[in-house]
């Protein structure tokens, strides 16, 4: 079942703004047919990121130039259409782990600052590493994408739980799944590598809904 709401909303970039706090009152709409009308009063809280500042990057993976650009232009374009793809799985109601273990050193929405100059806002969480510690899934799902050398990102995988969420892992240093293959929470997806655009080894994972963002950090009971 899927859901629409009436209200505030942003895109995917952040370009919209998002309500400084209060009282918001949110119309969810039962979608596919359903008539059933649900109104909530919730209390909204302005949340509040420090700056990561990353430095000893190598200047072109900053300053990217038009050729590295487009490559990046057709990634996005070719995970985007990934992650909009419906599928009926329900691993979504599984309570979510980490998918690798170790110190978290940069979370989601915080602003960066590459090299002193301005690289937008983390979507995912990082996980610090050794390369080569496993890197499994935190819930089950299909795997949907499996690539090496994904411009910034390096080896990437993607994977769906269904109806429209998704798990991304990014700087893998290998990849042992490939599209299509089902996977039990748990089961080994790839390895932490230090692969596109990174300062040292970790497992940066991001996951979305359709096209909007979410913070991975909220769903796992426990920290890594």
């Amino acid at each position: 079942m899927q859901l629409a709401t009436d209200g505030p909303d942003r895109d995917c970039d952040g370009d919209r703004d998002v309500p400084d706090g209060g009282d918001q009152r949110v119309h969810p709409r039962l979608l596919q047919g359903h008539r059933r009308n649900v109104a909530r009063d919730l209390q909204v809280e302005q949340r509040l990121y420090d700056t990561d500042r990353v430095n000893g990057l190598p200047d072109e993976t900053v300053r990217l130039d038009p050729r590295t650009r487009a490559a990046l232009h057709r990634a996005d374009a070719e995970i985007d259409a990934v992650r909009r793809k419906y599928s009926p799985l329900t691993c979504y109601g599984e309570r979510f782990v980490w998918p690798a273990h170790g110190r978290v050193t940069s979370r989601y929405g915080q602003p960066r600052v590459l090299n002193g100059v301005d690289g937008g806002v983390h979507w995912g969480v990082d996980i610090a590493a050794s390369v080569g510690s496993p890197v499994r899934a935190p819930a089950c799902g299909t795997v949907v994408y499996a690539k090496e050398d994904v411009p910034l990102a390096g080896n990437m995988v993607v994977l769906d739980h269904g109806r429209g969420l998704t798990s991304t892992f990014l700087h893998l240093a290998r990849i042992s799944v490939k599209p299509g293959d089902e996977l039990k929470q748990g089961a080994v997806l790839g390895a932490v590598g230090a692969t596109g655009r990174v300062t040292g080894a970790h497992l940066d994972w991001h996951m979305n809904v359709g096209d909007a963002r979410l913070d991975p950090e909220i769903l796992p009971l426990h920290g890594p």
